[in-house]
């Protein structure tokens, strides 16, 4: 087997509400750069080799082939398109983390995963004569989510709202027909969730346990109003006061809140995009933007659904159509539409 070299305390799930640390080991080459009073850890590999870590680092390895197909040429794709993006003038291209993209050493890696690998050599999501930044979430709750709600700048024609599946029930439905973004669409659809959701666990049947993918699809969160001035205080440095309401101002059409009005008896304030919210109402991460808020008197009840900012590829929804027969092509003909597959060299 290749030589691999162990790293210890590498940190997981920087600020998000799994933030923890790990032992993992690495394929390639490791440069140890002096970043202050610490050193950065810089591990250099050919890029199919680190996709093979990553379908395990973002999937699991028991869903279809098709579905970690897809995923394989979002990665591959989205590699190419960020890469010295997200990290410029510094001395890697990518991070390990969310803030990239997963990346856990040969712990994650399988032989599913190699297979998915050699099914796609090579394949590039294309759109406008670019390599495609194809994002892609965990769950995205029934309605794929525009790039321009959780991110500033362009809106990519290939990331824009589109069905999650949809499964039997509503073929060749448009987003316009199975969801009007707004809080009583949204609750509809959290006390009956949608069976044409291709992520709803409730319409299709998991490897995993189904507690454990219905936490993807559905949560609630409560917060005192204490904590939540508490945490707007630590978060934003201002103080509210007695926290009063909270507003969505507007939504996707995934119906994750875009932008957010906190009003309390000193002032008020708007947040937003949807990662900003996601961090300021919780001590470490809501699962998603897309909740509704229920005002008790003593407390803010959360209740939401979708895992994750919602663009691109659903990977619960990919899994679910895989199961049901669809081939790694119409996933991403599906979750990125307009786009086109290409077969080429990559320099590595």
């Amino acid at each position: 087997p290749d030589a691999c070299f162990t790293l210890a305390e590498v940190r997981i799930g920087i600020e998000f509400h799994w933030d923890h640390l790990e032992t993992l080991s690495f394929r390639g080459v490791l440069e140890l750069l002096p970043d202050g009073d610490t050193l950065t850890a810089v591990n250099e590999l050919p890029i199919e080799e680190y996709l093979a870590s990553l379908l395990g680092s973002e999937m699991r390895e028991d869903w279809p082939l098709d579905a970690l197909t897809a995923q394989a040429v979002a990665a591959r794709s989205t590699v190419l398109a960020t890469r010295g993006r997200h990290h410029y003038g510094e001395a890697f291209d990518l991070c390990h983390d969310d803030h990239c993209q997963c990346y856990r050493g040969v712990s994650r890696e399988s032989d599913l995963a190699r297979r998915a690998l050699e099914a796609s050599r090579g394949a590039l999501l294309v759109h406008g004569g670019r390599v495609a930044d194809a994002r892609y979430a965990k769950s995205c709750g029934g309605v794929t989510e525009a790039y321009s709600s959780a991110w500033e700048g362009w809106n990519p024609p290939c990331l824009r709202p589109v069905v999650c599946g949809p499964l039997d029930g509503a073929p060749g439905a448009s987003v316009e027909d199975l969801w009007v973004a707004g809080d009583e669409t949204l609750r509809e659809r959290l006390e009956s969730p949608p069976l044409w959701a291709a992520c709803n666990p409730k319409a299709v049947r998991y490897p995993a346990s189904s507690g454990e993918m219905e936490a993807l699809f559905r949560w609630r969160v409560s917060l005192s109003r204490e904590e939540l001035r508490g945490l707007i205080n630590t978060r934003i440095g201002r103080d509210l006061g007695y926290i009063t309401a909270l507003q969505p101002l507007e939504r996707g059409s995934s119906g994750r809140v875009i932008h957010l009005r906190i009003v309390g008896k000193k002032g008020s304030v708007t947040v937003g995009k949807e990662l900003r919210i996601r961090r300021l109402l919780s001590p470490s991460h809501l699962p998603s933007s897309a909740f509704i808020v229920n005002d008790t008197g003593d407390e803010f009840h959360l209740e939401g659904i979708g895992w994750g900012h919602g663009v691109g590829l659903c990977q619960l929804g990919a899994a679910a159509l895989a199961a049901r027969g669809w081939s790694w092509e119409r996933l991403l003909a599906h979750y990125y539409p307009g786009t086109r597959l290409v077969f080429g060299h990559m320099n590595e």
